[in-house]
Order: C-alpha cells, then sequence, then structure tokens
C-alpha cells in the first residue's frame, strides 16, 4: 500500500514505476503532482483501490493506465487533472464523481471505455445501460450538486453582510 499523501506535492515527481504486489494507493497518495505526466499501472495485478483524491490536481497528467483488477477508483481520484485525455482500463467499478471535471474528458473517457466492451454489470441499469444516456445522468447530477454548492456561498456570502 502507498499511504495517504504520501508524495503530495513532489512537484518535481514526472512519472511513477509501482510494483505488481501494490493492493492499493490511498487518499491523495500523489495530490498535486503538477510535473506526473502519466502513469501505467497495467502491470500491478494485485492493485484493487485507488482511493479518494489519489491523483487530484496532477495538471500535467495526460494518459493513464490501469490494470482490469482495480476494483475501487474512489471519488475525486482524477478531478483537476485538466491535461488528461487517455483512460485505458476495463475495470469493476468507478465513482462518478472519480474522473469528472468540468471541461475535461469524462464523458468522451467513459464512452470510449464502455464501447470498448467493458464490464457494464456494475453499473446504474445493468449491463443493458446506455452508455449515452448514463453520462448524461451523471452530468446532471454533478451539475446539480455544482449549482447547490454555489448557492449555499451564496446564502453564506449573504448572511455575512
Amino acid at each position: 500500500m502507498i499511504g495517504d499523501q504520501a508524495f503530495r506535492g513532489c512537484e518535481s515527481l514526472t512519472s511513477i514505476t509501482l510494483p505488481d504486489s501494490l493492493t492499493t494507493i490511498g487518499d491523495r497518495a500523489f495530490a498535486s503532482c503538477t510535473s506526473l505526466t502519466s502513469i501505467d499501472l497495467s502491470n500491478a495485478f494485485q492493485l484493487t483501490t485507488i482511493e479518494d483524491g489519489t491523483f487530484r490536481y496532477c495538471t500535467s497528467l495526460t494518459s493513464i493506465t490501469l490494470p482490469d483488477s482495480l476494483e475501487r477508483i474512489g471519488n475525486g481520484a482524477f478531478v483537476g487533472c485538466s491535461s488528461l485525455r487517455s483512460v485505458t482500463w476495463c475495470g469493476k467499478f468507478f465513482d462518478p464523481g472519480a474522473f469528472f471535471d468540468p471541461g475535461a474528458f469524462f464523458d468522451v473517457a467513459l464512452r470510449d471505455a464502455l464501447n470498448r466492451g467493458c464490464d457494464r454489470s456494475n453499473l446504474p441499469g445493468g449491463a443493458d445501460s446506455d452508455i449515452n444516456e448514463l453520462v448524461e445522468e451523471i452530468a446532471r447530477m454533478e451539475l446539480a450538486e455544482a449549482e447547490a454548492e454555489a448557492e449555499a456561498e451564496a446564502e453564506a456570502e449573504a448572511e455575512a453582510e
């Protein structure tokens, strides 16, 4: 296991090589590693979990290859990875908030992964899920959440005045 926040903010880190025995990457373990450009975890055959915020704000990250053994990608794992354009993975589960970042690649990557024949059985709606409808529903959920946060902030500011 790589512990929580183990390499957080290591701005000079450009690449990582992880052992095939790795099972978990902790919360925000590589968050804000702004020089990290790509991650290939395809040989981490025992990796099952990427926790919340693990690669959050790795702004130079353009591609990631994940092992099929991966069972969970936590909320916000790739939030703020504004350069991320390629994800290779046919995993079993993802948190809808794992990749979402307005203006990023979320919907394209999800459609691509699911259209490649990846297992859909754990998706809302099961194996017969309509990919486009699923992506649109996730986007609606995220938009509603963002609007609620903005409204709460506006109310807090009004109360402060």
